[in-house]
């Protein structure tokens, strides 16, 4: 009967053991992937602040461009109403008007 518990007890003690190594294996793998998802989520921080530089960059040359444009239509403008001078000119000084 002594034996038995023993016996019984030393299977216990076997199985705690292995309960525990268990335990502590998934304990170091779950503080490997805490650390793993912290750098993640640096890196993520990182890419969004990035994504918002680029975001105002991307806007200030929206705005630039814009204001381009607008100068582009405008010295177009002025060339046509030159050339539309011009070609007064030019028919004037046909006709002898000069």
């Amino acid at each position: 009967m002594i034996s038995k518990l023993e016996k019984r007890l030393q299977q216990n003690i076997i199985h705690a053991d292995g309960v525990e190594a268990e335990r502590n294996l998934l304990l170091r793998k779950q503080l490997k992937e805490q650390a793993q998802e912290a750098l993640f989520n640096k890196k993520i921080h990182q890419l969004q602040e990035k994504l918002r530089d680029q975001n105002c960059e991307t806007n200030a040359q929206s705005v630039k461009l814009a204001r381009l444009r607008t100068e582009m239509r405008c010295l177009r403008n002025q060339l046509q109403k030159v050339r539309k001078y011009q070609k007064q000119i030019d028919a004037a000084s046909v006709h002898g008007f000069s």
